[in-house]
């Protein structure tokens, strides 16, 4: 995933040239049968310092979000903010939620 979502058209294309697909924050870009495919996405983080006392709420809007995503989801996960407050938990229940 690029800095910030943010990549140049040149780096677009050497990393596609190499068939290194792309993720962005509302797409992903891939090479597929010598032509470009972008694939919308829906994509949160709701592990940044998630404190203990949001966590359900962050429960309820994740599994909203991933259902009306029709299942194309990306989670983003830092590893120093997931330790915090209530992230590794809320991560379990999200991977236990999408295990379908």
């Amino acid at each position: 995933m690029p800095p910030r979502y943010k990549i140049s058209e040149d780096a677009k294309e050497v990393f596609l040239s190499r068939d290194i697909t792309i993720i962005t924050d509302h797409y992903i870009l891939k090479k597929e049968n010598d032509s470009i495919k972008k694939i919308l996405i829906t994509n949160r983080e709701y592990t940044w310092y998630l404190p203990k006392d949001y966590l359900e709420s962050a429960k309820k809007l994740a599994k909203k979000d991933y259902e009306s995503s029709k299942y194309l989801f990306c989670l983003s996960i830092h590893p120093k903010a997931v330790n915090y407050g209530g992230g590794l938990e809320f991560l379990d229940y999200f991977l236990n939620m999408t295990k379908k």
